[in-house]
C-alpha cells in the first residue's frame, strides 16, 4: 500500500510539473484552454491508481546493470532434527509488540478520505435543494442540467449587471463547470494528502472564472462596471459568512483581486488556432503517458574482459643474439570432480509418497562428511547443483518423473560451492547437461503482517550440547507420521523439516527469521518471497495446507472436487498471522537447452 502511495505521489508531481513546463513554453495563456488542459490533469490524476495496478508498462533501461547473485536455495525436504513446538501450549512467551504500520497509514489515509468525502456529500446534497432564499450570490449548479440560481435581492439589479451576471452564469453551464469543479473535489477527498490536488482544485476554480468574465467582456460589457459588479458580489458573499459548494460568480480571496485586475487593465489572451490547441494537447498528453506507463528498469548486464597489458619498451638486441622465449602457458585449474560416482535409474516410489533424502551435503547439517548419497528426481539435482528453487528452473517434463540413485565420494573438506560444481560437472558427462540464464517476467510475492498481527511465537532455545535431549536424533529413513486428519506429523525435533504427500504438506521452522520465513514459502509458491512485515526476531512456527488447493488458488491447476484442506495462501493468514501479496517482476531463470535421458555407464 505504501509503495502504491508513494509511487502515485511521485508520478503524478512529474505529471503535473511537465504539463506546466509545457503550457509556459507553448505561452498558452487563454484561460478557456489552459482550464481545458488541466481539466485533462484531473482525469490523468483519478485514473493514475487504477493504471499502475492494472495498465500495462513500458520498461525504460537506465538504471545500472544488476549484480545478478544468485538466490540460496534452501531445501525444505533435507532430513534434519529439531524440537517440535506446540504452537497452541498454554502460556507460551510474550512476543515482542510489533507496530503494524502498514494498518496504521491505511487508517489515516481512510479517516482524511472519509471526512472529505462526507464534506463533499453535504455540499453536493445542499446544493440540490438550493433556493434564491438561501443565496447571497448567482451560482450555477447541477452535473447533466445546470440551472442557475440568482439570489432574491436580484430583482432590484439595474438591467446592466443582470445582464451580465447571466452572460458569466450561462459560460458557466455550457462549459460543464459544476461537473468539473466537483470531479476537483472529489480528487482532493480521494488523494488529500498530496498538496496537487488541493492546488489542482482551486486552479480550476480560478481559469473557469476566469474563462467566464473574458465570455462577458467578448459580448460587449463595460469592464469597469462590471468589476464593480464583482466587488458587490464578494462583500454580500463575505457580509453572510457563508458559501456554497457550487461554482459561483463572485467568490472573496486570493484570485478575485488579480480577475478584477485582468478585467479593467484589459488584458486579453490572444485566441488559439485549433492545430495550435492539438499541438498543445499532444505536447502535454505525450509525458502524462510516459511518466503512467513508463518503468525505470536496469540496462543488460556486459562482460568487460581485460584488456592486455602494454609490454615495457626493450633494450634493442641484435638478430642474431635474438633467442625467441619459451611460451608461458598459464596453469588450467582444476577440474572439481567427484572421487567416486555411481548413478543409477531408481525405482518410482510405493503408493505415491515422494520423499527426497539425501545425505553428505557440505553445511551445518552434513552427517556423512566424504560421502554423498540421494534418491530423488533428475530435478532436484539439478536445482541442487545450481543452488536455485524451482520457480527458477525452465526444463522438459520428463526430469520431474526421471528418478535416480546417486553415491559420491569427496574430499571431507570439501565447500559448498566446490560440492555444487562438482555435481554440475557429473550432471553435465552423465547427462550431457547444457544449460543457460534469461530473464522472465514472473509472478512474485510480498508477505506482509496480517490484521491482527503474527500468530507464532518467539524461537525456544536448542538444548545445550552433550545434553541426553532426543531432539537432535534424525527421524527414520523415508518415515512418515501421519496424524488424524491426513496431514503429514512433524516429527520429534526443532529445525526445519518438511513432507509433502498424498496431496497434502506440512512444514516446520525454528529460530528462523522472517527473510528465511519468506524464502522457505518461495519455494511451495513459485516465485520470489521478499520480507515486508517488519518482524526483527527470530520464530517458531508449523504450517499445514493442501497442495491442490495451492494449485488452484494460484491458477496453476483446477481445484479438487472437495476441499481437502487450505491453500498455503490461507494457511499463511489463518495460521500464521501473516498475508501474501501478488506482486509481478524480472527473474532469472535457468533454461535447460540439452539433457539425456539415460545416465553413461558408470
Amino acid at each position: 500500500m505504501e509503495r502504491l502511495l508513494v509511487e502515485f505521489c511521485i508520478r503524478a508531481a512529474l505529471i503535473v510539473l511537465t504539463t506546466a513546463v509545457v503550457l509556459r513554453a507553448l505561452r498558452i495563456k487563454t484561460a478557456a484552454a489552459q482550464h481545458a488542459v488541466w481539466v485533462g490533469m484531473l482525469m490523468v490524476m483519478l485514473l493514475l491508481p487504477l493504471w499502475l495496478v492494472w495498465g500495462p508498462k513500458a520498461s525504460v533501461a537506465v538504471l545500472p546493470a544488476r549484480d545478478e547473485t544468485p538466490v540460496a536455495f534452501v531445501s525444505d525436504e533435507l532430513p534434519v532434527p529439531a524440537v517440535f513446538v506446540d504452537l497452541h501450549a498454554t502460556n507460551p512467551p510474550a512476543a515482542r509488540p510489533v507496530w503494524n504500520w502498514n494498518a496504521v497509514s491505511i487508517g489515516v489515509y481512510l479517516a482524511g478520505a472519509f471526512v472529505l468525502l462526507l464534506r463533499l456529500g453535504i455540499g453536493t446534497v445542499r446544493a440540490k435543494r438550493l433556493t434564491s432564499a438561501a443565496c447571497v450570490a448567482p451560482v450555477t449548479v447541477g452535473f447533466l442540467r445546470p440551472r442557475i440560481i440568482l439570489p432574491a435581492c436580484s430583482s432590484d439589479w439595474p438591467q446592466a449587471q443582470l445582464d451580465a451576471v447571466l452572460t458569466h452564469e450561462r459560460a458557466h453551464a455550457s462549459r460543464r463547470d459544476p461537473l468539473f469543479q466537483w470531479l476537483a473535489l472529489f480528487n482532493r477527498a480521494v488523494f488529500w494528502f498530496h498538496p496537487l490536488a488541493w492546488w489542482l482544485e482551486r486552479k480550476l476554480s480560478a481559469l473557469a472564472e476566469e474563462a467566464c468574465d473574458a465570455a462577458v467582456l467578448e459580448c460587449g460589457h463595460d469592464p469597469r462596471e462590471y468589476s464593480q459588479y464583482l466587488l458587490e458580489l464578494a462583500r454580500a458573499v463575505k457580509r453572510a459568512g457563508t458559501r456554497v459548494n457550487a461554482v459561483a460568480m463572485a467568490m472573496p480571496g486570493s484570485w478575485l483581486p488579480q480577475r478584477v485586475k485582468n478585467i479593467i487593465e484589459g488584458v486579453r489572451a490572444p485566441r488559439l488556432s485549433p492545430a495550435r490547441m492539438t499541438f498543445a494537447a499532444l505536447a502535454c498528453a505525450i509525458p502524462a503517458i510516459v511518466f503512467a506507463a513508463g518503468t525505470l528498469d536496469h540496462v543488460p548486464q556486459l562482460l568487460r574482459l581485460p584488456l592486455p597489458a602494454t609490454p615495457a619498451p626493450q633494450p634493442p638486441i641484435l638478430l642474431a643474439q635474438a633467442v625467441p622465449p619459451a611460451p608461458v602457458k598459464a596453469p588450467e585449474a582444476p577440474k572439481l570432480e567427484f572421487e567416486v560416482a555411481s548413478v543409477r535409474l531408481a525405482a518410482p516410489p510405493d503408493g505415491g509418497v515422494g520423499v527426497f533424502r539425501s545425505s553428505g551435503i557440505p553445511g551445518p547439517n552434513n552427517n556423512d562428511p566424504g560421502r554423498f548419497t540421494a534418491r530423488t528426481s533428475l530435478m532436484n539435482l539439478i536445482l541442487m547443483a545450481y543452488n536455485i528453487p524451482l520457480y527458477r528452473l525452465s526444463a522438459p517434463d520428463d526430469i520431474y518423473t526421471l528418478r535416480l540413485e546417486v553415491e559420491a565420494k569427496m574430499p571431507v573438506d570439501t565447500t559448498r560451492e566446490q560440492f555444487e560444481m562438482m555435481l554440475q560437472n557429473l550432471l553435465a558427462e552423465r547427462f550431457g547437461l547444457k544449460v543457460h540464464w534469461t530473464e522472465k517476467q514472473l509472478e512474485t510475492y510480498e508477505l506482509v503482517l496480517a490484521k491482527g498481527g503474527p500468530k507464532f511465537r518467539l524461537a525456544t532455545p536448542d538444548p545445550p550440547p552433550g545434553s541426553d535431549d532426543t531432539s537432535k536424533k534424525p527421524e527414520p529413513a523415508f518415515g512418515i507420521n501421519w496424524g488424524p486428519d491426513g496431514f503429514p506429523v512433524p516429527p520429534p525435533g526443532n529445525d526445519r523439516w518438511m513432507a509433502m504427500a498424498r496431496g497434502k504438506a506440512a512444514m516446520r521452522g525454528h529460530n528462523e527469521t522472517a527473510h528465511e520465513m519468506a524464502s522457505g514459502f518461495s519455494v511451495q509458491l513459485g516465485g520470489p518471497v521478499t520480507d515486508a512485515t517488519g518482524l526483527t526476531g527470530k520464530y517458531d512456527y508449523t504450517i499445514f495446507w493442501s497442495t491442490s488447493a495451492t494449485s488452484a488458488a494460484l491458477g496453476t491447476a483446477p481445484g479438487t472436487d472437495g476441499p481437502d484442506g487450505p491453500s498455503l495462501l490461507d494457511a499463511i493468514q489463518d495460521q500464521l498471522g501473516l498475508k501474501i501479496e501478488k506482486r509481478k517482476g524480472p527473474v532469472q531463470v535457468l533454461v535447460v537447452d540439452h539433457l539425456e535421458k539415460k545416465p553413461t555407464e558408470n
